[in-house]
């Protein structure tokens, strides 16, 4: 098993807080005994599992597991099925109409620093 190391990691940091504040540090500290890898960035599990260094990860971005699944590589993304929640700012309310639905925050931010930047 791969993980990030949420000292080095935004993305990872704020993963690791939402899953010790929703399913508790336990969960921490029987994942430490597992011989984890801990890698730096959010970037290097995916890395780690195509190299087949490890063939789990445990936190890592979606968009390289993507990329490596559409290259044909052979690699699954599992969710789990727990309610965590999640704070991803380009997430966007299910059930409303597209209409009603607020821009991703990035993509909010850009508009913003256009507007005040003619």
């Amino acid at each position: 098993m791969v993980k990030a190391h949420p000292g080095y990691s935004g993305t990872i940091m704020t993963s690791t807080f939402q899953m010790a504040r929703d399913i508790g540090w336990d969960y921490f500290e029987k994942l430490a005994k597992q011989n984890v890898m801990q890698v730096q960035s959010s970037a290097d599990p995916p890395k780690k599992l195509e190299l087949g260094e490890r063939s789990v990860m445990a936190d890592g971005n979606e968009y390289n597991m993507f990329q490596l699944k559409e290259g044909g590589k052979p690699v699954e993304i599992v969710y789990p099925t727990e309610a965590l929640r999640s704070s991803s700012a380009q997430r966007s309310p299910q059930g409303r109409p597209q209409s009603e639905r607020r821009p991703p925050v990035p993509e909010l931010i850009a508009s913003r620093r256009r507007a005040s930047n003619p």
